[in-house]
This record gives structure tokens, C-alpha cells and sequence, in this order.
């Protein structure tokens, strides 16, 4: 049941125009739901709720979960699959909004890792790319330009930028050799949320792969007063 119904709802976030790496998040959590529920989805509200509740989650991603929940089983009901939406009475998240925390210097200079890590901490703390633009370079993404070499990034909402590349980055790029820069065994690329991991795993406690790209973007700010 629950394989059918993922299929069919993979193709319906494709066709509404989601992104990839909304696509794979959204299939991704409901496919963790669906692992410890092999009995099919008409669950009650009760059972969304315990299993939100059970793995001591930040409300950050408690909140993704339950929007996740909220959509699917709204597509269920649409789809002719249930007559309600059991996730509709989840109660609300609270997300408590930080003030942006960009890494200081000391983090990247503590980071450790082998060199796939120091390439996809150098794509994120010096070149300003998201995780999910890391994780989907391609060899053909790299373009000689102006006596350099420059990247063709796939960002959200399916636009393009290009961006100058620093000349090591550029060469650890091209040193992986053709196809997927970070490829995952099976044709096709790392998840956005693995190279999450590794960057994790790689700084120090408590840091992540955004806080490296708010301090690009810090850097950036500061030498050109200019985000855009």
C-alpha cells in the first residue's frame, strides 16, 4: 500500500513543479513514517502525534515533519486514497527564530575530514553554496571562463546561477573526474541531507553546513556591502 501511494505522490509533488531537493525531503519523511507503520496509512491523528513526539526532535524539525504530514495526507484525501486528513489536528510548532550565526574562522580551521569533506566544507564555507547545490554538482557544471573556472549552480526553485570558482576549489573539482562530484554508488548523486552529515560530523559540535554559508555570506557583506 504504502509503496503505491509514494509512488503516485512522488509524481505529484514532480508535477507540481517542487524542486528535487523538496521532492526527496518530503518522500523521504513520510518513507521513515511509513517503516514503522507497515500496516498502510489510515493512521489516526494519535499515531502521527506519538511518532512526532517520540524521537526528541528541534521544533524546526518537527515543524518540516508535520507540513510534510499535513500535505501528504491531504493529497491522500484528494486523490480519492482517504476520506480525512488525520494530520490536519496535529498542534501547531512553535519555532523559535534565531538571529543568523555565521561559523567564525576558528570552525573551518578545526574542521577534519578526508578530502571529499574538505571539498564539500570548502563549496559551502568559501564558495556560499547550500547543501542541496553541493550535493548535485556534475562534472559539466564546471566551465572555463575569463582565464579561470566558474560553476554552474542549480539552486531553488530550479534557477541557475554561476559563480566564479577559487582556484583550489576549481581543482579539487575537476580532480574527482567526470560524472557526479559526490556520487552515492548507485548512478546518481549524495543526498542533500548526507552532506549535511559529513559537514556536521567534520566541524565542531554544534556547527553546520548553513552557519559556513552564512559566513560566506558575512564575508561577502562586509568586503562589498552587497548580498545581491
Amino acid at each position: 500500500m504504502w509503496e503505491t501511494v509514494l509512488g503516485e505522490y512522488r509524481q505529484w509533488l514532480q508535477a507540481s513543479g517542487k524542486p528535487p531537493s523538496t521532492v526527496y525531503l518530503r518522500c523521504w519523511q513520510v518513507r521513515r513514517f511509513a517503516e514503522d507503520h507497515p500496516g498502510g496509512y489510515r493512521v489516526s491523528t494519535a499515531q502521527l502525534a506519538t511518532w512526532l513526539g517520540g524521537h526528541g526532535w528541534s521544533p524546526a524539525t518537527l515543524a518540516s515533519n508535520r507540513a510534510t504530514f499535513r500535505g501528504f495526507f491531504g493529497w491522500l484525501v484528494a486523490a480519492g486514497h482517504a476520506r480525512t486528513n488525520p494530520a490536519l489536528a496535529l498542534p501547531p510548532v512553535k519555532v523559535n527564530r534565531r538571529a543568523p550565526r555565521p561559523a567564525p574562522e576558528w570552525v573551518l580551521a578545526e574542521a577534519r575530514g578526508d578530502d571529499r569533506t574538505a571539498l564539500m566544507l570548502a563549496l559551502a564555507g568559501r564558495q556560499g553554496l547550500r547543501r542541496a547545490e553541493g550535493a548535485a554538482i556534475h562534472s559539466r557544471d564546471i566551465v572555463a571562463e575569463d582565464g579561470g573556472w566558474s560553476l554552474v549552480v542549480h539552486g531553488k526553485g530550479d534557477k541557475d546561477r554561476t559563480v566564479p570558482l577559487l582556484p583550489d576549489v576549481a581543482a579539487a573539482l575537476r580532480a574527482r573526474g567526470p560524472g557526479w562530484i559526490f556520487p552515492n554508488g548507485n548512478g546518481g548523486h549524495l543526498s542533500p541531507n548526507r552532506v549535511g552529515v559529513l559537514i556536521a560530523e567534520a566541524l565542531p559540535e554544534g556547527w553546520t553546513a548553513h552557519s559556513l554559508r552564512r559566513r560566506f555570506a558575512t564575508r561577502v557583506y562586509v568586503a562589498t556591502h552587497d548580498l545581491q
